[in-house]
């Protein structure tokens, strides 16, 4: 399965309450492919909602 996390920007994520991190692991530990977005990587081409994953 592919799994795509939409996150808050990396430069503003406190690493002591943010728990994105802890299941990205989780699913890439079962085998998942996981990606990464941040809200600025989401936009709209031709009627249809794009995303530059990471």
């Amino acid at each position: 399965m592919q799994i795509a996390f939409l996150m808050d920007r990396l430069d503003s994520i406190d690493p002591v309450t943010e728990t994105t991190s802890y299941l990205m692991y989780e699913c890439n530990q079962r085998g998942h492919t996981v990606f990464f977005l941040e809200p600025h990587d989401v936009y709209i081409r031709r009627n249809e909602v794009v995303a530059r994953m990471r």
